[in-house]
């Protein structure tokens, strides 16, 4: 079980693994919980409009998400055909729909589409299809924007490509958290 050891003197890490606990635990008593091997999977993410569908895609072990691209679509049938070939060209192993309730967990109109589009969705693909809160996700996205000069007009592509990188990452964090405490 290799590690990192600190030695004080030296200026290095000394531990020895702890396999009971799968823990590093250094000489003087502190605690470094071990990484636990990542599951590969790709994902796609999605940020459903009306006009605009945000994609991201995940790195094949499916820790980072990154935009992928905007697409234009005319309705959710020409959005759902764009999606599945977007995930049949990426060879993804789930796809991640953000889910918009609203701020006081309440489901709006724009969530009963949402739903009845991953229904449909997932009667279409043979890979599993996840809802992911996007609550607050465009506001994360606008403030990145705006961290890096842009503004919003003219941008609005950029701005669905990254709340559908944010709702990925969402996804992936939480995915993380669930692998390492059931391991």
């Amino acid at each position: 079980m290799p590690g990192p050891a600190f030695n004080r003197r030296r200026g290095l890490f000394i531990a020895r693994p702890d396999h009971r606990r799968r823990q590093w635990r250094l000489t003087g008593g502190e605690v470094f919980p071990t990484i636990y091997p990542v599951e590969q999977a790709r994902f796609l993410g999605i940020d459903l409009g009306r006009r605009r569908v945000g994609l991201a895609l995940s790195d094949p072990s499916g820790l980072i998400a990154r935009p992928l691209e905007t697409i234009t679509v005319t309705g959710y049938g020409d959005a759902l055909d764009k999606i599945l070939a977007a995930a049949r060209e990426n060879k993804v192993d789930g796809i991640v729909l953000g889910w918009p309730i609203s701020m006081s967990g309440r489901p709006s109109e724009s969530t009963l589409e949402v739903e009845a589009f991953a229904d449909k969705l997932r009667a279409s693909c043979a890979v599993p299809v996840y809802l992911e809160d996007e609550r607050l996700s465009s506001h994360q996205a606008l403030t990145i924007l705006h961290a890096h000069g842009k503004k919003i007009k003219g941008n609005k592509d950029k701005l669905d490509r990254i709340s559908a990188a944010i709702i990925l990452q969402s996804f992936l964090d939480r995915r993380q958290m669930n692998i390492a405490r059931d391991a």
